[in-house]
């Protein structure tokens, strides 16, 4: 039975030439706690835009959407709580500057009930890599909710003999969203994407930002690479200069 990958998703995609598939090889250990920084990310040279992003106020809602303000209209600002208020929650061990490396991520943090786990927080910060594997299976009346903490998640480039840069696989019915609701207990007011319709604005300002610098290596990395998963949803992510493709989502055939 062919299974269906819902994407839901807004991107800034910059790819390179073709080259080798990613894999789930050697990767950086991740210690210590959560990051408390906010992301100071690569030097993009001229792609690089200022992080802090636009205020989480919405517009006027008087504005007139053709004035000149810029302002959206009224009804371009999505309300609060998608996803409602979480009751459970676990944020993710992790090490600014290095890598985040739990390909099974149950078995790394058995003391957490992966079956009923509302919100799964990454906290804010620059990596070298992410692997999150293992995920669990959920259902659509009660999906597994991943993001980011505390402000912006970034993700590369990665180090030179690294062979991926982001992967998550495994599970079905959860959403990696790096939308900011403080009702729903997700993004950060500092990276809040194009809420409102913003979208001339959004570049730099997602929750997750994905950027190999068009790293040709040995292994040429994917922006995001999904696998062995089903039913899942990515939104408010921001995937540039990969060196092979921005977003790979492959299931074996059989599956």
């Amino acid at each position: 039975m062919l299974r269906r990958a819902l994407l839901v998703a807004s991107f800034v995609i910059g790819c390179g030439g073709g080259g080798a598939a990613t894999s789930d090889g050697s990767a950086d250990a991740s210690t210590g706690g959560p990051s408390s920084g906010g992301p100071t990310g690569p030097d993009a040279s001229d792609d690089a835009t200022d992080p802090s992003g636009p205020s989480e106020s919405g517009p006027s809602t008087g504005a007139d959407p053709d004035s000149s303000t810029g302002d959206p209209p009224p009804d371009a600002c999505e309300p609060f709580g998608r996803f409602g208020a979480p009751e459970t929650t676990f944020v993710l061990p992790t090490r600014a500057g290095a890598g985040v490396y739990f390909p099974d991520v149950q078995a790394s943090f058995p003391e957490v009930d992966w079956a009923t786990l509302d919100r799964l927080y990454i906290p804010a910060g620059t990596y070298t890599s992410m692997n999150l594997g293992n995920l669990p299976d959920r259902t659509a009346e009660d999906p597994l909710v991943i993001t980011n903490m505390g402000g912006q998640v970034r993700i590369g480039p990665n180090t030179p003999d690294g062979n991926y840069l982001w992967v998550m696989s495994g599970g079905s019915h959860w959403i990696l969203t790096g939308r900011f609701d403080p009702d729903s207990g997700t993004g950060d007011a500092s990276a809040p994407g194009h809420r409102c319709g913003a979208y001339g604005d959004a570049r730099g300002h997602y929750g997750f930002w994905s950027d190999d610098a068009y790293a040709m290596r040995q292994y040429l990395h994917m922006g995001i690479s999904v696998g062995a998963a089903h039913s899942f949803e990515l939104e408010f992510l921001e995937i540039e200069r990969s060196g092979f493709v921005g977003i790979r989502l492959l299931n074996a055939w059989e599956d």
